[in-house]
């Protein structure tokens, strides 16, 4: 059994990622978004797991990073040695990672896969501390909605 919290970066998916992108950058996980995003929410859950959904909440954090909104939480994380590499590359693909299409295909994902039909809400619901973790999730996609505002 693998590395489970309710916190971004505290999972083996997370981990893992970090790891991947340090060596094959963001290009194929944003082609993989962009696919998707032409999928039915239901389609999305069939086709992904909790695995991929902790895998975008990390790319969620860096571009709330790259815009200038992240919460204390995630620029802690991204403090750390080995997700500094993370950030780095984000930086380095900025333009892709930021753009308006791509992040409203992301935010249309990112809804899916932490819907109460998922993979990952089932298992994560289980979680005592889920209705904190399920509240930030939805001000993290809030920040990263090219279509919304805010503060």
């Amino acid at each position: 059994m693998g590395t489970w919290s309710n916190e971004t970066f505290e999972n083996d998916a997370a981990s893992d990622f970090v790891s991947t992108l340090g060596e094959e950058g963001f290009e194929e996980f944003i082609q993989k978004i962009n696919d998707l995003s032409s999928q039915s929410e239901k389609e999305i859950n069939e086709a992904e797991d909790s695995w991929f959904a902790q895998e975008l909440l990390v790319v969620c954090e860096a571009i709330t990073v790259l815009l200038n909104n992240a919460s204390n939480y995630a620029l802690e994380n991204f403090k750390s040695e080995y997700n500094q590499e993370c950030l780095t590359k984000a930086k380095r693909e900025a333009n892709e990672l930021l753009d308006l299409t791509f992040r409203s295909n992301l935010v249309k994902v990112a809804e899916a896969v932490t819907s109460p039909d998922s993979e990952f809400y089932q298992l994560w619901s289980e979680d005592d501390n889920f209705d904190k973790q399920k509240e930030y999730i939805s001000d993290l996609i809030t920040k990263i909605n090219p279509n919304k505002t805010t503060n």
